[in-house]
């Protein structure tokens, strides 16, 4: 930004004019003069200026003080911005392996659940074949105690 310093002259003057009619009326005109260094020659001809007081330096200042703040400010917003951003992708990553256990588990279970289920039957069916042993070893063995009363009786029956 480029600036200049001037001086600030204001000019006033009445002057009374007499109308065509008799009348006296009263004029006042002011003009304004802003008077700026030759070694501060930074103007074009005809180009428009602000020009600020230097009694308003105090809240330029402000200002700028105030723009500077608000750049810090933006930059610490930018710096969370970017934190809660490295956060949240953290969280996400957290989140998919979270989802990729649970699947895994659900795996498990479903293999272990069939594992089970195999396991469960194959008992099953040797349960039933130890059960149809033990009715064969039973008759078997109704068999065998009939035998033997038939021969018991008949050795006691010759023995006397």
């Amino acid at each position: 930004m480029i600036y200049g310093k001037g001086t600030v002259k204001k000019y006033s003057r009445e002057y009374v004019r007499t109308l065509k009619n008799g009348k006296k009326k009263k004029y006042k005109t002011e003009q304004i003069q802003i008077t700026v260094s030759k070694h501060e020659d930074i103007y074009e001809n005809n180009e428009e200026v602000l020009i600020i007081p230097t009694s308003s330096n105090d809240d330029i200042e402000e200002l700028l003080s105030s723009d500077s703040s608000t750049n810090m400010y933006n930059k610490d917003i930018e710096n969370l911005q970017y934190t809660i951003d490295e956060k949240n992708s953290i969280i996400k990553n957290y989140k998919e392996k979270i989802d990729l256990l649970e699947t895994e588990l659900q795996e498990i279970k479903l293999n272990y659940n069939e594992d089970l289920k195999d396991s469960y039957d194959s008992l099953k069916y040797d349960f039933k074949i130890l059960k149809k042993e033990l009715d064969e070893v039973r008759t078997n063995n109704s068999y065998n105690k009939s035998v033997i009363k038939k021969y018991k009786k008949f050795i006691l029956e010759t023995a006397n």
